[in-house]
């Protein structure tokens, strides 16, 4: 039988897990991380990892469709080009322009400081003219993230964040000095350590930031929306459609809202992976068009 002790952090470890769960709706959104500058005194290449280990950690929780990094963007638009060229093999499985995925999101920042410190001395012995003694190493990383609305260039929100890890080191001296055995190297953890901070509080901020879709098709009485399982669209969800109107700030020209003209409310009757067929439930479906704007009625 378990003991309280031993059932304790498998819960934990479970409501962790329950918490970043793929959500619903309005919380999937498509993001893009781009390279973090490392801006302290360490060569090494701390923003490209940075940025590898979010993409991977992004794509892991379920919140977030997660575009390719810019370099990668990059490769993939030379391969359509190339393909486009006529100099290779044409096909069903040709890199076709303009299918690439847009980004809702774009998420950036700095890594501002990394301290790897020295291990601390525990207990040892010594024999001859050596000496073996043990500790533990710790690594602290702090980085600034930022995320933008990609539609608008706006700051959507930033934050802060710090990740310690440690890792028992053995240290073999003599009288011409140490020899570190387990070198103090856990940046990596300490990325993941800062990760499990920083999703959680970019799932936080994704009420803040306007989820929307198109009907791509009208066909009698289903309208046919660019919205599906994929970003969490459900059997049953309700969606206002209408024509778009953007309201901008006179002075600046800035986005300040979004407003929708509503002809009719839609009910989610079937979901695919990219897209969804609703029904009417109110107002008139001869009003509703190609590319009108959907939103969640909840939104209202």
């Amino acid at each position: 039988m378990f003991s309280k002790k031993s059932f304790l952090p498998i819960a934990l470890l479970f409501c962790a897990t329950a918490a970043l769960a793929a959500p619903k709706g309005s919380l999937r959104y498509t993001v893009v991380v781009d390279k973090f500058e490392n801006a302290t005194n360490n060569p090494r290449a701390l923003g490209d990892e940075w940025s590898t280990v979010l993409t991977t950690k992004l794509h892991e929780s379920g919140h977030f469709i997660v575009v390719a990094q810019s370099d990668m963007q990059l490769k993939a638009l030379n391969e359509q080009i190339r393909g486009a060229s006529g100099t290779t093999a044409q096909g069903k499985k040709t890199a076709v322009r303009g299918q690439m995925t847009p980004a809702q999101l774009l998420v950036k920042g700095v890594i501002t400081n990394l301290k790897e410190g020295s291990a601390d001395q525990g207990g040892g012995f010594g024999f001859g003219e050596f000496r073996v003694g043990g500790g533990r190493a710790k690594t602290e990383i702090r980085a600034t993230m930022q995320m933008i609305d990609a539609s608008t260039g706006a700051l959507v929100a930033a934050k802060d964040f710090v990740g310690i890890a440690s890792k028992g080191v053995l240290n073999i001296g003599n009288r011409k000095g140490d020899v570190k055995m387990g070198k103090d190297d856990n940046v990596h953890e300490a990325f993941d350590k800062a990760m499990t901070q920083a999703i959680p509080w970019m799932v936080e901020q994704l009420p803040s930031v306007q989820w929307r879709g198109t009907v791509v098709k009208v066909d009698k009485e289903r309208i046919i929306v660019n919205r599906g399982l994929r970003e969490g669209v459900s059997v049953g969800d309700e969606f206002v459609v209408g024509e778009s109107e953007v309201i901008r700030d006179p002075d600046t020209g800035e986005v300040i809202d979004e407003v929708i003209r509503e002809r009719a409310r839609l009910k989610v009757v079937s979901v695919g992976e990219r897209t969804s067929v609703c029904s009417v439930i109110s107002g008139s479906g001869n009003q509703v068009g190609e590319r009108m704007t959907i939103r969640y009625s909840s939104e209202t």
